[in-house]
């Protein structure tokens, strides 16, 4: 048996590729992959003309990230931190400070957070748990939390 790997492409519309996928025996994730995915609708022109193909996550959903697991002390304050200043944004640096945590410890948290959301049931791609935008001045980026996760946050009593 040869150590190769082999690649096959297939075109077709979503539900062909489907049926092709279960008639080869491909995993239910592989056979979901093919379905198409809904798209947030957009309300008004003003709307779709700022459309970036972000869509902010749900509260029910921002619900089940905040409980799927359990947060840790330095995630439970990072929230709190977050909603106590809404609607201003908090620069990284600020909320290093807040929980002693070195630029590469917030960093790791943050991407823990990204992989609760993103293994978390029914996640949209490209949903979005926090706001964030760079700050050219100061080298980093600032957060703040959507309204959705705030009623989530109050909605499981932690803020």
């Amino acid at each position: 048996m040869s150590d190769a790997m082999k690649m096959f492409v297939f075109e077709g519309t979503p539900a062909q590729l489907a049926e092709m996928a279960k008639s080869m025996g491909a995993s239910t994730n592989a056979v979901t992959a093919a379905l198409p995915i809904s798209s947030p609708t957009v309300n008004s022109p003003e709307e779709a003309d700022d459309y970036d193909g972000t869509v902010v996550v749900t509260t029910e959903f921002a619900r089940k990230v905040l409980t799927r697991r359990p947060l840790s002390k330095e995630q439970r304050k990072l929230l709190v931190t977050l909603a106590n200043a809404t609607p201003d944004y908090t620069l990284a640096t600020v909320l290093q400070e807040a929980l002693d945590y070195s630029p590469a410890q917030f960093a790791g948290m943050m991407g823990a957070f990204g992989r609760r959301l993103t293994h978390t049931p029914h996640y949209v791609n490209d949903s979005y748990f926090f706001d964030q935008e760079w700050v050219h001045d100061e080298g980093c980026y600032k957060y703040r939390l959507p309204e959705t996760v705030i009623a989530a946050l109050k909605a499981e009593k932690i803020c």
